[in-house]
């Protein structure tokens, strides 16, 4: 059985650009895609996500399966521009929130409304490659 779930990606891509940059005027970000490899797109930031949970009891609720997408993962995109004199590392992380069950923003508990993007361990936020000033990627 299929469930569905409502997600609402957040431009809380805090592009945590600012690791190497406090100067939001030093970079800029475009063209920011999210779920390339899916398309159940309701309006510009909710998308209609469909659960599949033919193995949840073994392997517990994931979206997307590989039955969803071609690897299991929600592709995503976007430039990052430095905007500075100097040569810039920026690093980011994109965070999410699945409104249909999300707590009141007023609540203590609504900091439990947002997840990060990857769930490996290995990362807390990637790097983009070493920019030049004017250098885009």
């Amino acid at each position: 059985m299929l469930k569905a779930f409502f997600m609402r990606f957040f431009l809380l891509t805090t592009l945590v650009v600012g690791l190497s940059s406090c100067n939001s005027a030093g970079f800029e970000v475009s063209d920011f895609k999210v779920l390339e490899n899916y398309s159940t797109k309701l309006n510009d930031t909710l998308f209609r996500i469909e659960a599949d949970l033919s193995d949840a009891v073994l392997k517990g609720v994931e979206i997307p399966s590989k039955k969803q997408t071609a690897n299991g993962y929600f592709n995503f995109s976007f430039k990052v521009k430095n905007n500075s004199s100097d040569i810039k590392k920026y690093y980011y992380k994109i965070f999410y929130e699945n409104s249909s069950y999300k707590f009141n923003d007023t609540t203590d508990f609504a900091s439990e409304n947002f997840y990060g993007s990857w769930t490996n361990g290995v990362y807390t936020f990637k790097a983009t490659k070493i920019l030049f000033p004017g250098e885009e990627v």
